[in-house]
């Protein structure tokens, strides 16, 4: 066992099987003011403006 991970233990979250995905905006941005999702061979962007909306535009 790796000495780094001793008294570490996974945790199991179960959920719904209708749970929806839930993922922070802050994540989701890492830090930045804008993002490309690539979606179905086609660029879409996320940016978020000064007053802290989100707007996605293809």
């Amino acid at each position: 066992m790796n000495a780094s991970l001793s008294g570490v233990r996974a945790v199991v979250v179960r959920q719904p099987a209708d749970a929806k995905a839930r993922v922070g905006s802050d994540e989701l941005l890492g830090g930045q003011n804008l993002i490309v999702i690539e979606h179905g061979g086609q660029d879409y962007f996320l940016r978020q403006t000064k007053a802290g909306k989100l707007i996605l535009t293809k």
